[in-house]
């Protein structure tokens, strides 16, 4: 549940959203080249291991096909503990997989004025973010003003949060 909504249009803050949007746009692209060059025995299916508190992003293998078994994964990659085919960085061919696999990945920008999470007791707490109407909006589950610069963020009633949202629901 929302509990705190913050809006900005600072220039800072649009070009940190223009550079989220196209960071997103180059990983979803270096995904599906990965995803095309899939080593055989794999199900073209990547691992991902996000970060739960700033949403970063990295690749770290391939799913297994069903059908496959250890004989059909080639030098350089082996089968981890969880079923999936990581590169096997003991051999030169699964150290250069690795640094082909490594080069795709999401690392989210920094917000001015935004922190990208922080804690709130025993719980750790990050802002939903949305743009509209040439707005950066940022929703926290938590009430707080804490570690946000409002000089670049405006507080907002969660009134006006919700019809911004509304505003673009209805439309899309």
């Amino acid at each position: 549940m929302t509990e705190s909504a913050y809006s900005s249009s600072h220039t800072d803050v649009l070009d940190a959203w223009e550079e989220m949007q196209e960071r997103h746009q180059t990983f979803i692209d270096r995904c599906e080249t990965l995803r095309n060059n899939a080593p055989p025995g794999t199900s073209g299916a990547l691992i991902e291991s996000r970060s739960s508190l700033d949403d970063n992003r990295r690749i770290v293998g391939f799913g297994i096909d069903s059908e496959s078994d250890e004989d059909a994964i080639p030098r350089g990659w082996r089968i981890n503990k969880d079923r999936h085919v990581v590169p096997d960085k003991r051999l030169k061919a699964g150290k250069d997989a690795a640094k082909e696999i490594a080069a795709v990945s999401f690392v989210m920008p920094v917000f001015p004025g935004m922190p990208l999470h922080r804690s709130h007791g025993l719980k750790w707490a990050k802002p939903g973010l949305k743009i509209v109407d040439g707005f950066v909006w940022a929703a926290w589950s938590i009430d707080t003003d804490e570690d946000i610069d409002l000089e670049v963020w405006d507080r907002r009633n969660l009134s006006e949060y919700y019809a911004a949202l509304e505003s673009v629901e209805g439309t899309s």
